[in-house]
Order: C-alpha cells, then sequence, then structure tokens
C-alpha cells in the first residue's frame, strides 16, 4: 500500500511548515489501521482484516510507551540521535578507555551501552525518569554491562555530585527542563576533573524568536512540563560563567531532523509491527504521541525558531582541582 504520510527529509524541495501533512497524524493513523482513504465519506469506511482481526504474537517487554519507541527508534533509543553521544564530536575528545564518565539522562540505556561497551569507559549513569532508569538497567544486564556501570536517579534540581570525579560529562536534550541553568552548569563544572569535558547537546532558540510561545508549543504528553529555552549566546554565557569554557559549537539541526524524518518516514512499517502485539491500542495511541511531540520540535526546527547544538567546554585551566 503507496504511503499517504511522508516526513520531509534535508533531500526534500520545500522545507517549509507548510510542507508538514495537513491532517493530524491520529487521523491518518486511524484511516490507514482501518483501510480507508481520507477523502472518503463516513458511510463508505470499511474495516480491513488487519484491524478487524488481530492477530497477537508478541506482549512488550517494558511497556507500552517504551516498546512503541524502541519500534519507531531503535532498540533502547528514545532520540533520534546516534546512539553513541561521543560519535563526530565537533573537537577531538583525548580520553581512552578507563576514563570516567558521568551520563546525565539514560535515555534507554542505549548510549550508555555505547560508551561502557565498545569505549570501555567507567561510566555513571544518572535518569530522573524512573522507567527510563530501569530499562536502561535491564538492557545493561542485557549487554553484560550492569556490573561495570553505575546507575540512579537524579533529580536535576537538587543534584549533588562529587567534586573533580569525572573526566566527561555528557548530556542530551535534557537540561532544557532546568530552569536553573547556572545553577547546575555550577554543579557539573564542580564534578569534573581539571581540564574535563562537558558535552551537551541543546535545544536553543532562534534570536529573534518569540521564546515563551516556543516554550509553550513544546509541552506535549511526553515532556508536560514547560521547558526553558536560551538562545546561543544565553546559553554559553552561562556556561562560562560557571566555570567552562565553550570552545566548539555544532549546529546539529539538520541531522536531528532527517533522522526523525526517516524514522517516522517508516510509520507503517512501525504499525504493521505493533499490530503483533497483545498492547497494540495502548501503543498505538503512544505511536500518536510520540509522533505529535516531535512533530511539533520538527515544524520549530523548519521554521528556524529552535536549533540543536552539540557544544563542548572544559574546566577552566585555572582551577586548583
Amino acid at each position: 500500500m503507496a504511503s499517504r504520510f511522508r516526513w520531509q527529509s534535508s533531500t526534500d524541495r520545500d522545507r517549509t511548515a507548510s510542507a508538514m501533512p495537513k491532517a493530524a497524524f491520529r487521523t491518518r493513523l486511524k484511516a490507514w489501521w482501518e483501510g480507508y482513504d481520507l477523502s472518503e465519506k463516513p458511510s463508505e469506511k470499511r474495516v480491513t482484516q488487519r484491524a478487524a482481526e488481530p492477530r497477537y504474537t508478541r506482549t512488550c517487554r517494558f511497556s507500552p510507551a517504551v516498546d512503541t519507541t524502541h519500534l519507531l527508534f531503535g532498540d533502547a533509543r528514545t532520540l533520534p540521535l546516534a546512539p553513541d553521544p561521543l560519535a563526530a564530536l565537533p573537537a577531538p575528545l583525548d580520553i581512552g578507555p578507563g576514563a570516567v564518565v558521568l551520563l546525565l539522562g539514560a535515555e534507554t540505556g542505549g548510549p550508555a551501552v555505547a560508551l561502557a561497551g565498545p569505549r570501555g569507559f567507567q561510566l555513571s549513569v544518572l535518569e530522573p525518569d524512573r522507567q527510563n532508569l530501569s530499562v536502561c538497567q535491564e538492557i545493561l544486564r542485557d549487554e553484560k554491562l550492569f556490573e561495570k556501570v553505575k546507575t540512579g536517579p537524579v533529580d536535576l534540581d537538587n543534584v549533588e555530585l562529587s567534586s573533580a570525579r569525572y573526566h566527561v560529562v555528557v548530556s542530551r536534550l535534557l537540561l532544557h527542563g532546568v530552569a536553573n541553568r547556572h545553577g547546575i552548569y555550577r554543579k557539573l563544572e564542580r564534578t569534573l576533573r581539571r581540564g574535563g569535558q562537558a558535552i551537551f547537546t541543546h535545544y536553543v532558540a532562534a534570536d529573534n524568536a518569540d521564546i515563551e510561545s516556543v516554550e509553550q508549543e513544546m509541552i506535549s504528553r511526553l515532556e508536560p512540563q514547560k521547558p526553558t529555552l536560551l538562545i546561543e549566546r544565553d546559553e554559553t554565557r552561562r556556561l562560562t560563567e560557571s566555570g567552562l569554557r565553550v570552545f566548539a559549537v555544532e549546529d546539529a539541526t539538520e541531522r536531528c531532523i532527517d533522522r526523525a524524518s526517516a524514522a517516522f518516514g517508516r510509520w507503517q512499517a512501525t504499525v504493521e509491527r505493533i499490530a503483533q502485539y497483545q498492547e497494540q491500542a495502548r501503543m498505538l495511541q503512544e505511536l500518536v504521541n510520540i509522533v505529535e511531540h516531535w512533530q511539533t520540535r520538527l515544524k520549530l526546527m523548519q521554521n528556524g525558531e529552535i536549533r540543536v547544538l552539540r557544544i563542548q567546554a572544559a574546566k577552566m585551566e585555572n582551577e586548583l582541582l
């Protein structure tokens, strides 16, 4: 069946918001699932064998939300980003196996496996979401890495970290939820060893964006709390004021758009896989939540209202530790 819903990638000629799907994703999903075209009248709608005679062969390992996310983005992944958070950094990272690394935000285990497995770092993982933390721990057990990685919950507004412990701190698309950015940056600076690096993937607002409006638009079922967005200049200034020297900034917006577009371009294949699950009704709702969450972010990126930056910063060399 030909796809009636297509996400745009960087190779598409028109990357504007007007190119986004006109009908809501939930409407298109319902039509495809029940086997009718959106142009049909309600009385002409017909139910296909797919919707009428479900055949369950699987159950969710974790939860409808987590399993659906993994089907969409890949095992142990929750973001349209590379599995390894240190891959293709804008500036070299001169550390080897045995380096002590803090991953702030587990996602659901993919980045932890990449850092503790092939790279061989001594890894600690702190995750604010209890379910994501539990899934990360199970994934680490699968990979025979659980005993090697320290994992635990964290309250990002009240995080307590040991001084001068880590060579590297990594966080991806997480800290926009922390209003007191200076406070958490200062704590992360203190936990770095002398010459250590902090590597952040951040949402930042465009200089001319209506930040209040963008923040409201980013609220979703997946992230119900209002974020705190900063423009790039203010984000880097807070890092500097916290004792971190920003030495490399890369705009990763296009890659994020392309990865998300590729994942959502395969939504029909994802739905076919969901049809095998006993929890398919819940999973389809979770799929709608995920798509609507990212659809908003893609629109804001394509309109130039937000960007995704990778920022590398180092602890100031004049520190005593």
